[in-house]
């Protein structure tokens, strides 16, 4: 492998996504929300922070907005309000695959996220490149770049899955490349602005050809900075070991400071690290078990990578799987918290899964675990990021879910669960502790190189997020009963769109129809509260006549509007 040269940067663009019924006004929801966000595509959610001033997070990538969808895929990142209402939305618009699989909410109280692109940067589309996007605490882009091979090297995949901001501001990446010819770690460094420092790669010099970092951690410790979570065929290809690697704050290897491996006979693998100021604790999945189902793996070391303690959880019925570099956190009470899914526990399991929640102490023996179902539930729940909220200390978790969503069931939403402290919900919630099985690791060796970075840039354009609110809590503990009169309902046409008029709170449907009576878009669903609220047609939608049909609790009224331009 040869070193390779730095050039210049260039900008990357987001798309502004303006959410109108967000801005209209408040929405009455409930204290717990569990909500669903998308359009009529496929949509998946797989990072989320909590907001800088108040709600939350997500980022992933959808199918149902921008250029290029449905056959490719654009980022979507989306800010709710505490009962999950959104705020703002962004979407990139480049024609081909550009999806995020991380965020971290930063110093200054804005955003960073990254993920894969094939729209922009060198040899794009047939191979993917790293962006990092930067936004303020409202949304708006301040700085962003995407990272990919020098044009005087053979052309490779770039794919990053894990973000973090750093003691000295700036931003550390890792993922995977294939630049060597086979999957090698990176770890990828850069400045408060994005500046290109360095790119490292790693590999075990053993059986596999593929090696690829899931997640990063800083550490404070005076001899290693980061630690780098993934899979590796180490000694038994092509299954998967699960690994953890430490370097130093120039990403090197640091002579007597080895990785953690968990080496079974099939497949084991690590997607989240954390470190929590004496050791680290990694989680992922394995199914070297009794029953030879996959379970989730979680196992501690010291900095050195020597082995503390190692568990598995889950039953022997089908999968239970941790997948998310920021699946694995530190709870409020110094004790850690996983969230993945089960094949074997809830409505439709199996085959289906549903969101696992667990919460363990130190030693790693389990406290509780929840198993949440979207309700109705009987499709597919994945569970990816999991959060736990400053102030009143919920968790957060996000993932993506087939069960209930805009499109209908089949169609993939952003799937967005609160739990209360003790990981409690009224409704979609069931308390369940899997078995566990215990584990042991193993220390190994690992090689560095380093290369240099080529940056290019992406575009920008608005765009409307659907919501559905789910496992809604029943009358009478979150939400009074109100009778809808036809007078609490009206809708005018304005200038620019309708202005609609509530009378009383209640639940509120807003659908905009062609002259045909095909649904072009749904504008506003939820609960609202008493007032006045107005409404403007998606950018997207062409001239024409068009029919706009509300619904309060099932009083019903509709007007025409005719779109110019």
């Amino acid at each position: 492998m040869s070193t390779r040269h730095k050039t210049t940067m260039l900008r990357i663009c987001i798309a502004a996504v303006v959410v109108f019924f967000a801005l209209a006004g408040q929405v009455r929801a409930q204290a717990l929300p569990a909500m669903t966000y998308g359009g009529i595509e496929d949509d998946r959610a797989y990072a989320l922070v909590e907001a800088s001033d108040t709600g939350y997070v997500l980022a992933g990538w959808t199918k149902s907005f921008g250029p290029g969808t449905p056959g490719f895929t654009n980022v979507l990142i989306v800010k709710v309000d505490t009962f999950g209402i959104p705020i703002w939305s962004k979407i990139s618009i480049g024609l081909q695959d550009d999806e995020a699989y991380s965020m971290t909410r930063t110093s200054d109280g804005g955003y960073a996220i990254t993920g894969i692109t094939r729209s922009y940067g060198l040899n794009a589309p047939a191979f993917s490149n790293i962006f990092v996007l930067k936004l303020d605490v409202a949304g708006n882009l301040q700085w962003g770049w995407v990272y990919s091979e020098l044009p005087t090297q053979p052309a490779s995949n770039e794919e990053a899955y894990s973000i973090i901001q750093t003691l000295d501001n700036g931003y550390a990446v890792t993922g995977w490349t294939d630049m060597g010819g086979t999957r090698d770690i990176f770890l990828l460094k850069i400045d408060a602005s994005g500046v290109f420092q360095f790119f490292k790669t790693y590999w075990f010099a053993f059986v596999g050809p593929d090696d690829e970092g899931y997640s990063i951690c800083e550490t404070y410790d005076p001899n290693i900075r980061y630690l780098i979570a993934g899979r590796a065929n180490i000694f038994q290809s092509p299954s998967f070991d699960a690994f953890v690697i430490n370097v130093d704050q120039f990403g090197n290897p640091v002579p007597g400071f080895l990785a953690s491996i968990i080496t079974g006979q099939y497949q084991d693998q690590a997607y989240s690290v954390l470190w929590d100021g004496t050791a680290y604790v990694a989680a992922g999945w394995t199914n070297t078990t009794i029953s030879g189902t996959p379970d989730i793996l979680i196992w501690k070391a010291n900095i050195a990578g020597q082995f503390m303690i190692g568990r598995t959880y889950g039953w022997d019925i089908a999968d239970e799987m941790v997948m998310d570099d920021r699946s694995l956190i530190l709870t409020a009470d110094t004790n850690y918290a996983v969230s993945g899914w089960t094949n074997s526990v809830g409505p439709g399991a199996p085959p289906n899964p549903n969101f696992l929640i667990l919460k363990l102490d130190t030693l790693l023996n389990l406290q509780w675990g929840r198993v949440h179902p979207s309700s109705p539930g009987a499709m597919t729940e994945e569970a990816y990021p999991m959060i736990q909220t400053l102030q009143s200390q919920k968790f957060g978790i996000a993932g993506w879910t087939d069960s209930y969503c805009v499109g209908g069931p089949g169609d993939e939403d952003f799937h967005f669960l609160t739990l209360d402290s003790q990981g409690n919900r009224p409704v979609c919630v069931i308390d369940t502790m899997p078995p566990f099985e215990d584990v042991f690791a193993d220390i190994e060796e690992f090689s560095v190189d380093s290369f240099y970075m080529l940056e290019d840039a992406m575009e920008i354009m608005d765009e409307m997020v659907e919501f559905t609110e789910i496992c809604t809590i029943i009358p009478g503990t979150m939400e009074i009963p109100r009778t809808i009169l036809q007078n609490d309902l009206e809708i005018y046409t304005t200038f620019e769109g309708v202005t609609i008029r509530i009378g009383k709170p209640g639940r509120f449907d807003l659908t905009v129809y062609d002259v045909t009576g095909a649904k072009v878009s749904t504008l506003a669903h939820g609960m609202f509260e008493q007032g006045a609220y107005s409404f403007t047609l998606p950018m997207r939608t062409s001239a024409g006549v068009y029919f706009i049909r509300a619904n309060l609790e099932g009083i019903g009224k509709s007007v025409k509007l005719v779109k110019l331009r």
